[in-house]
């Protein structure tokens, strides 16, 4: 009797179904009853008929099937105290919203602080995007004036306009050196030396043109491997110096380019004048315009040139109109400027 109370009251504890307790109870209970008979020796259990089938139901399978109902139900709710345990360790781990208060309002300042930082900085980003705009304009306002102010300079003397294409001619090199390799360079200072080498008229002066691939300076070397000072140039080897630079320049850009000489020989003797126009005039490019005096193409240089020559002008000034026409045809006698097409 007291085993079948202890099962009793564990059943309770684990809250097994009221109706499955109550079933194992009467269960107990007959059980007792019967071994209670069979111990005074008779068979005799006094049940009625459906308490008789119900507990021949429950010896041959359905207490089996009650007690696996049980045992599953025990399973879950171990099952459920479980997650109840772990939902309990997490909200007593979490932090209470007083601790966390300060830090959302930090995060929240924070938040605010990096939105008004990248605004600021979006600003500074126009800003120093206009001031480099600004910057170029004025930097292009200055090379203008570098180049009126030289423009300048350059009207007041014949030498001055030597300087200024030297300059133009080294601010071009420069630009196409930095677009270049050492052996480019090299290649160019190989292409001026032979340029100026085959106008020159003094084939002893000079042996090699060297340019700095660092500065662009130009350096003339004589024969005897010491630096040739170009003031030691005459005018007209200065002007044929700046003439074979650009030619170097025109070879070396491998480019179909045509060539404009404005009165290339106003300081040129007579020799370095039969240089150029036996040897540059017909070779300078695949399209040359020579814009000369009669006194510079007289008619022994023009029937040297004649071969080359596709059409020949001369520009004539009208006193009354106050224009310039052109017309075809070379003439001698006028004191006009010409334009020579070759």
């Amino acid at each position: 009797h007291e085993r079948d109370a202890a099962v009793l009251r564990q059943l309770k504890k684990q809250k097994a179904a009221a109706d499955l307790v109550q079933t194992i109870n009467s269960f107990l209970t007959s059980d007792r009853q019967t071994r209670v008979v069979a111990a005074d020796g008779e068979a005799w259990l006094n049940l009625p008929d459906g308490n008789a089938r119900r507990l021949d139901d429950l010896l041959s399978s359905g207490l089996q099937t009650r007690w696996e109902q049980a045992s599953a139900e025990l399973t879950q709710l171990e099952s459920a105290q479980r997650e109840l345990e772990t939902v309990q360790r997490s909200l007593a781990a979490a932090p209470k919203e007083d601790a966390i208060k300060g830090i959302a309002d930090e995060l929240k300042t924070a938040t605010s602080e990096i939105t008004d930082l990248q605004q600021q900085l979006n600003r500074l980003d126009r800003d120093l995007a206009t001031v480099e705009f600004e910057c170029g304009e004025l930097d292009k306002q200055i090379t203008t004036l570098n180049r009126q102010h030289l423009d300048e300079r350059v009207k007041t003397n014949e030498h001055a306009r030597i300087a200024a294409l030297v300059t133009r001619t080294q601010n071009t090199m420069r630009e196409f050196l930095k677009q270049s390799s050492a052996r480019k360079i090299q290649h160019l200072s190989e292409l001026v030396t032979s340029s100026f080498r085959f106008l020159l008229h003094k084939q002893s002066l000079l042996e090699r043109v060297i340019i700095d691939p660092d500065s662009f300076r130009i350096t003339l070397i004589d024969p005897a491997g010491h630096q040739l000072p170009k003031d030691q140039l005459s005018e007209g080897e200065k002007q044929i110096f700046a003439i074979s630079v650009l030619w170097g320049l025109s070879k070396a850009s491998a480019r179909p380019l045509p060539a404009i000489i404005d009165t290339p020989m106003g300081r040129l003797d007579a020799e370095h004048r039969k240089q150029l126009v036996e040897r540059y005039f017909p070779h300078a490019s695949h399209q040359v315009i020579v814009l000369s005096t009669d006194t510079e193409i007289e008619r022994g240089y023009f029937q040297l040139l004649q071969p080359h020559i596709a059409r020949a002008y001369h520009l004539t000034y009208d006193e009354q109109s106050r224009s310039t026409q052109p017309e075809e045809g070379y003439f001698w006698e006028a004191e006009a400027t010409t334009e020579v097409a070759v």
